[in-house]
Formats: C-alpha cells, sequence, structure tokens
C-alpha cells in the first residue's frame, strides 16, 4: 500500500470513527432491570381513571369529558339529543365520593330523569400517555381504530340513589353506537349512596363498534323510574368515574419509575432475579408508598422464605438460602389507591449503596468513514480529518463528563462539598437547597486557593437552579434561587407541607381551600425564616382565590378573596318538603350569598277559601320590612306549583308570609340558584 505521512493518522480517525460504544451511564452492580425490561406489570399500572376532577362547563381545556342532564323527556334519550351540560358548580359534585350530591328531579307526568356521562377516550390516552403513543394514526377515525385496538378492559363506576312511584331505585346504562339505543347494565333499590358499576373485557364489544363510537366517545346513562306527577323522579348522583386499561405493549412505561391506580388490594407488579445461594444481598428504593416485598426462590421458582414486606424507604440486606435460584422482587399495595415505586436496586454485598441504574451499552455504527489509507494530502481531505477530530474530542468530553460527576454518600453536608467539580447528591442536610426529594446535580468552582468558592445545584425531580457562594472565612451565603418554573405537585399533597418560595400547579391536594380542585399555588417566605409564609391559591377555570398565612408553624384558615353571587337556576340550595298550613309566617330561609334566587314549590288553599298573597321579605324582629316582593296566589283546592324569582341584596333572613286570614297550605318549597364569582346581576330588573 502506498505510504504518505498522513496514513497512520488517517487510519486512527478512520477506526475511531467507525464505532461508538454509548454507556447509558448506569452500574454492573445494580442487578434491577428497568421497568420495561422483564417485569411482570399488573394491569393496573396500565390503567388511568376518567372523570370529572377540574371540570369547567362549556370547556375542554382542562378536562374533556361532558355530562349532561335531562328531566322532561318520557324516553331515555340518545347521547345527542341531551341539551343542558351541567353547570361547572353541579360538576364540581361529581368530581368526589363525599356525599355532596347532584340532583335532578321532575314532577312531569310521564318524565324521567336522566344524566349522560360521555368521555372522550382519544384526549383521554393523549393526556395521560403523550400524542405519540398515535403513532401514524392522525385522523380521528385511525384513532378511533387505535383505541379500539390496544384498550383491554372498561370499568364504568357510578355512585348515587335514585327514587320514583314505586320506591327507591336507580338504573345504569350503557350506549350501544351499533343499534343506536340504551343496554341496560344494572340497578339497585338503595335510598342512600351507593355503587352501580360494570366491567367490560369482551374484545367484540371493545374492537368492535358497539362502546366506542366514530368520534371516539364511550357513554353511560344514570337515571329512575318516570313521575306519576304527584310522586317525583329523582336521581341523585355523588361520583362517576370511568376505568380505562391498556394492552401491554400499547402505552409508554417509564423506565425506573412505576405508577399504580390500585382499585384493591394486592395488585403486584413482579421480578425474579437469579441469584446466587449462600450470598448476601443489599436492597434499597427512593420511593415506596406502597408496599415492597422481597423473598427467595428455589429453581422452580416456588417460595423458600420471605425476607421483608415493608412500606417507605429503606435499606435492607439478606443472605439467600443454599437452594435459592431466584430473588422475587413483588411491589404491591394494601388497598385501593395511588402508588409509586421509584429507583429499587438490588446488589451483592452486604452494604446498599446509592441508587444508579443497570448498565446498558448500545454499540453503533458512527456516520461518515472519514478516509481510505494512503489518501493525498489536499485541504478538502484536511478538513475531512479536522471534522473527524472535532468529533471523538466531542465524544471523549462527554465521557470524561461522566467519569469526572462524583456520586457523593448519601447526606453529605454541602457545605463541605469545596473541591472543583461535578457531583451527584442526595442528603436530608439542613445546608441543601429547598429541591423536592433532596437531590441536587451540585457544580462546585473554586477561586484563589479555596477562599472563595460559588456551587449551583440543579434539582433533579424538578425544573430548578439554585446558587450560592462562600467568601473566604464569612461562611456560605443562602441559596438563591435563579429559575422560577412552576412545578406540578403529585396528587395527594399537603399543602401544608409546601413552604418554598416558588409557583405550583396541584390536583386534589390535601389542606386545599375546597377538596378535589385544581389550581395554582403561590408561595412567598419570610425573609427565608422557617415556620412563616403565606400561600394563595387560585382554582383552575373560575376567578376564585384563596389566601392564608402561617405563623411559627401553625395554619390560619383560607381566606376567599373572591366574592359569590347567585344566578336564577333550578339547582337546589335549600330544601323544606314538608307542609305547613299557617298564617303569618309560614318557610323562613336564611342566604348566604347576595344575588337573584328562585323560589319553587306546591301551594293549596282549604275548600271555600280565597287565594292568597305569597311575600317575601327581610325577618326583622319577626315582621316584615317595608320592602315586600309580591308573591303568588291561588283558588286552588289542590295543590299547584309555584316558581318566583327575588333580589337578595345581601345575606339575611327571607319568610314565606300569608297575610289573609285563612291558612294557606304549601308543601316541597326549595330555594334554588347557581353560585357565580363575579356579579351577572348588576344591572338586573325583576319583573313579577
Amino acid at each position: 500500500m502506498a505510504f504518505t505521512p498522513m496514513t497512520w493518522l488517517d487510519r486512527a480517525v478512520q477506526h475511531a470513527k467507525r464505532y461508538m460504544i454509548k454507556s447509558n451511564g448506569g452500574s454492573a452492580k445494580n442487578l434491577i432491570p428497568p421497568f420495561n425490561e422483564g417485569w411482570t406489570l399488573h394491569e393496573n399500572t396500565r390503567m388511568r381513571q376518567a372523570n370529572f376532577v377540574g371540570k369547567v362547563s362549556g370547556s375542554t381545556a382542562v378536562n374533556p369529558h361532558i355530562t349532561k342532564a335531562s328531566s322532561t323527556s318520557s324516553v331515555l334519550l340518545a347521547p345527542s339529543v341531551f341539551s343542558y351540560e351541567l353547570a361547572t358548580a353541579e360538576t364540581n359534585r361529581l368530581s368526589t365520593l363525599d356525599g355532596n350530591l347532584y340532583t335532578t328531579t321532575s314532577l312531569i307526568n310521564g318524565s324521567i330523569v336522566q344524566n349522560l356521562f360521555s368521555f372522550n377516550l382519544i384526549e383521554h390516552v393523549i393526556r395521560n400517555y403523550g400524542v405519540g403513543v398515535f403513532g401514524s394514526a392522525i385522523t380521528t377515525a385511525e384513532r378511533v381504530a387505535w383505541l379500539k385496538a390496544n384498550i383491554s378492559k372498561l370499568t364504568y363506576n357510578w355512585y348515587g340513589f335514585g327514587s320514583g312511584p314505586a320506591g327507591n331505585k336507580a338504573y345504569f346504562s350503557r350506549w350501544l353506537h351499533t343499534s343506536a339505543s340504551w343496554q341496560a347494565m344494572s340497578n339497585h333499590a338503595s335510598g342512600t349512596v351507593s355503587k352501580l358499576t360494570h366491567t367490560e373485557t369482551s374484545s367484540a364489544s371493545i374492537s368492535g363498534n358497539q362502546l366506542i363510537g366514530n368520534d371516539g366517545f364511550f357513554h353511560f346513562l344514570a337515571y329512575a323510574d318516570a313521575s306519576n306527577g304527584t310522586i317525583a323522579s329523582t336521581i341523585n348522583t355523588d361520583f362517576v368515574e370511568l376505568e380505562i386499561y391498556m394492552k401491554e405493549g400499547s402505552v409508554p412505561q417509564d423506565d425506573y419509575t412505576l405508577t399504580l391506580n390500585a382499585t384493591a388490594a394486592t395488585q403486584a407488579s413482579i421480578l425474579d432475579v437469579s441469584c446466587l445461594p449462600n450470598q448476601q444481598y443489599a436492597f434499597n428504593n427512593s420511593v415506596n408508598t406502597g408496599v415492597t416485598n422481597i423473598r427467595t426462590l428455589d429453581s422452580n421458582k416456588s417460595i423458600i422464605s420471605s425476607k421483608f414486606s415493608y412500606t417507605g424507604v429503606s435499606a435492607k440486606t439478606f443472605t439467600t438460602e443454599s437452594n435459592a435460584a431466584y430473588i422475587r422482587i413483588e411491589v404491591s399495595n394494601v388497598a385501593a389507591g395511588n402508588f409509586n415505586f421509584a429507583n429499587l436496586q438490588l446488589e451483592l454485598g452486604s452494604v446498599a449503596t446509592p441508587w444508579a441504574p443497570m448498565e446498558r451499552y448500545e454499540i453503533t455504527q458512527s456516520p461518515g468513514i472519514v478516509t481510505q489509507a494512503g489518501t493525498p494530502i489536499n485541504a478538502a481531505n484536511m478538513n475531512r480529518l479536522e471534522t473527524g477530530l472535532q468529533a471523538a474530542a466531542g465524544i471523549a468530553d462527554i465521557a470524561f463528563d461522566k467519569v469526572n460527576t462524583k456520586i457523593l454518600a448519601a447526606n453529605t453536608n454541602p457545605n463541605t462539598v469545596t473541591a472543583n467539580g461535578k457531583y451527584d447528591l442526595t442528603s436530608n442536610s439542613a445546608n441543601m437547597p429547598p429541591a423536592i426529594g433532596n437531590r441536587i446535580y451540585l457544580e462546585v468552582t473554586g477561586y484563589f486557593d479555596g477562599q472563595y468558592t460559588r456551587q449551583i445545584a440543579y434539582e433533579f425531580f424538578a425544573n430548578r437552579v439554585w446558587t450560592r457562594t462562600q467568601d473566604g472565612g464569612l461562611g456560605w451565603t443562602t441559596w438563591t434561587q435563579i429559575s422560577n418554573e412552576t412545578i406540578t405537585l403529585p396528587q395527594n399533597t399537603n399543602l401544608n407541607t409546601i413552604t418554598e418560595d416558588g409557583k405550583y400547579f396541584t390536583y386534589n391536594s390535601v389542606n386545599a381551600p375546597m377538596t378535589g380542585v385544581s389550581g395554582y399555588l403561590t408561595v412567598s417566605r419570610y425573609n427565608d425564616v422557617t415556620g412563616y409564609c403565606a400561600q394563595q391559591f387560585t382554582e383552575w377555570g373560575t376567578p376564585m382565590v384563596w389566601s392564608r398565612v402561617c405563623v411559627n408553624g401553625y395554619w390560619s384558615t383560607w381566606t376567599p378573596l373572591h366574592k359569590t353571587y347567585i344566578t336564577p337556576s333550578d339547582t337546589v340550595i335549600l330544601s323544606a318538603p314538608t307542609e305547613r298550613a299557617s298564617t303569618g309566617t309560614i318557610k323562613s330561609f336564611r342566604v348566604k350569598h347576595p344575588g337573584i334566587y328562585r323560589l319553587k314549590g306546591e301551594m293549596r288553599v282549604s275548600s271555600g277559601s280565597s287565594g292568597f298573597d305569597l311575600r317575601f321579605g327581610a325577618n326583622n324582629a319577626g315582621n316584615l320590612t317595608a320592602d315586600q316582593v309580591p308573591g303568588a296566589s291561588t283558588s286552588s283546592t289542590s295543590y299547584v306549583a309555584f316558581s318566583l324569582d327575588f333580589v337578595a341584596i345581601e345575606n339575611g333572613m327571607f319568610i314565606v308570609y300569608v297575610s289573609g286570614a285563612s291558612s294557606l297550605y304549601v308543601r316541597n318549597v326549595t330555594l334554588c340558584g347557581t353560585e357565580v364569582f363575579d356579579n351577572p346581576n348588576a344591572a338586573s330588573v325583576l319583573t313579577n
């Protein structure tokens, strides 16, 4: 072969660029693979619930699902025929199983009250797993086909009760798109909140055209027996939820974090790891809100012994038996709820070391071989050589950077980390920045023989950065946050524990101003002093705002900064169903907010009596004030319905007052209205 001064270097660069071995930066000591490799995952790790939490009426931005109601039809309506969508305040009553009921009722003879629950499955998948799971499915029809191929199970749950002329009865049906009809699934005769549920696993029902419509919606219905004109048809709903299970491999699974949406106890995910007999092993994890079980198995995978069963984060050590062939890692639960597991590590030895993922290597061919040996020296080939050397140097820099990031011992005091370098630190030290999970990547730069030091901390579990300095013998400054990202808190976070300066988004948190709501939380900490801060909470989708303060560790109650008004509607606020007969005061109500209320009920007079006026006014020592609102009158001896809208300028007592000499009979009196958070009544004029 021809020889030139270029040959040896050309050949070296050629082979350096031909193949590249990439590591995931893991450790050979960890014997536990990612959750998406080798694990048998319970189906509830691929299940997410669809419900009406955070729903804003008329909008699909926060919650894409829709609930509607009807109280006038004598037949069960098709989903497309319903016209009334529940208001936001009404839908909020369905978002939590808490006894706060949404009630639909009707006295119209033959009317069937019915509540429709419609779930957008395409949006559900996008918001839980990302639009990328659909792959090349772009159109609605293509995505509906994907849903039918990848949903393994649907479980629909309704909590409530109903009543009608035949007594307590509630019914539960699902919409069949193939026959355009409702299919009855179950019913109950309870007079209190009870559960109706159905689970569908039939591939024909799911993958066919029965349950999932061409628009990607699934519908089910709760309803009561029809009214006979005397006894109302009534349906009461407390909570509604659809559980959507995906087939294995259809949706992405995070490598090192597992979420279990458990609907019952002991919904376990399992990994069997080959092991050595008579050998010490150490196990640890960073998140374990459920239960972790560790067992040893023989070569037939029969259980030899149970080593540990525990909740929380803890390092464990144990010794395998002489006939042990496998170690079984099982992450599970003892009750229904959401459980999380993260960063599991099993290693040889008697000491649990800081977590690192199981090491993985990828060998890839580098693009663009530089030249063949013997290439003559010219400008073009010199440019190629320069490109090759720059690429090799870049790869070397990346490798050097990874090798030189040092993992510090757990709970190291960052005040002692003053040598130039990059560090991975998990610590409960009081000198850490207020990072979620107490884990940071730390960059340290020293000047003038260590007299001056700068630290930059990159938060591991959130997109926040902190910095501080040490100036000679003056000690460390406080940590200063130099980024201002909004942090999404996990579900069920206790807001009493969120005391660091920052902006947060929270969902269904503990100690929030309302249960089951989503919103933005702003925290202002007083002069970096523990136990003193202020919180302001703004609900997602409405202008409702609350504030509170923490003084010396004690929280005040939430104080609303918004004002609530009432607009007229048929939503029941107060109810007085008992029949009364009297002259003078016959019913009384105390209203909480200003606005326009609707008073409804039934009235009659005794035989031979004339009609009477029904009047309303503020109660002042048992007497009507001068401000009276004309009411209604009747000469009927049978009950007739009345409905009246009246203005309450401020909160206070209102009475139903009979001014005639003879008794008036009233029953089924309800005070109705809908809460809103800006004043729509400022220009309202009451007409009778």
